[in-house]
């Protein structure tokens, strides 16, 4: 993976051409209704052209309905060509939609607003020109012109300069070595009796699970990621315990939300505690809404 969040956006493009963008949300159902955006969301705008012209990044839905948003090459005398970073607060009336990028624990939504809020009062120079660094680091040189709005090169300079926490070690070298010790006294053993160990069947959903725990909960010793349900990932099930509102486990929480049908954006919201109640309502499990040892249990083995 690259060092910066470029990755996260536009399937790794940047562009400096709104409907490209949008497009590629919708292709990849991405595409959020104008009414449902939140903090990190990329919104795209139409300010009479018919099509997405203008762009931005949610700082935060308010509370009215509308959105602060934080815009490039924008002004308060021209919403789409106003030649300066601002933030600006936006009704639903031109938004098109949002474009919701898929983070987690290595790229949050904080980080890309984090990282545009620090580029408001940026200009253009001179006014009018669109000689500004965002189109110099998208085109590789300084351009000015018309033909050169920045809108969106400025959307795609956020995420390529916003830098990817790091990511642990995919495995402590002391599993390896545990593994090792294990299976070599068991070699060593002098029973002329050999008892079958039962070959555990792979299964991708353990997979997704044990790829999830490790990104979400970094634990000094790694699950294996093999999609076999061993005793080390069965243990891990005690520890989970998800619930409305939950903060930094964004990728364990899209697991859930993909075996109970709801939008696997990382946000344990209200829709997705309604699905987790169904989900156990169905199987028996207390309804509560949260989940835990015989929620996860289920869901990843069955």
């Amino acid at each position: 993976m690259s060092n910066n969040a470029l990755s996260y956006f536009n399937g790794g493009k940047k562009s400096a051409y709104c409907p490209e963008v949008e497009n590629y949300a919708k292709a990849h159902g991405r595409f959020i209704d104008k009414k449902h955006g939140k903090k990190g969301d990329v919104a795209t705008f139409d300010f009479g052209k018919g099509r997405a012209s203008h762009t931005g990044i949610v700082e935060a839905k308010n509370n009215d309905g509308t959105y602060t948003i934080i815009e490039g090459n924008t002004s308060t005398s021209s919403n789409d060509n106003g030649g300066k970073v601002m933030r600006r607060t936006r009704t639903t009336e031109h938004i098109r939609g949002f474009y919701r990028p898929k983070y987690d624990e290595l790229v949050t939504a904080d980080m890309i607003v984090a990282k545009a809020k620090s580029q408001i009062g940026t200009k253009e120079v001179p006014a009018g020109s669109n000689k500004v660094k965002y189109n110099t680091w998208f085109y590789g040189k300084e351009v000015s012109g018309s033909a050169y709005p920045w809108c969106m090169a400025f959307v795609s300079w956020v995420f390529a300069h916003t830098e990817v926490k790091a990511k642990a070690a995919s495995h402590n070298t002391a599993t390896a070595k545990a593994t090792s010790s294990s299976t070599s006294k068991k070699n060593a053993g002098t029973s002329k009796t050999k008892v079958a160990t039962p070959k555990l069947k792979y299964s991708k959903t353990v997979e997704e699970y044990q790829k999830a725990y490790n990104i979400s909960y970094s634990p000094k010793i790694k699950l294996e990621e093999d999609g076999k349900a061993g005793e080390k990932t069965k243990a891990t099930f005690e520890k989970i315990d998800l619930y409305k509102g939950i903060k930094h486990k964004a990728t364990i929480v899209k697991f859930v939300q993909k075996k109970v049908g709801a939008d696997d954006d990382g946000d344990f919201g209200g829709d997705t505690e309604k699905k987790v109640k169904k989900y156990q309502k169905k199987y028996g499990i207390p309804n509560t809404g949260r989940v835990k040892k015989k929620t996860i249990t289920k869901m990843v083995l069955g």
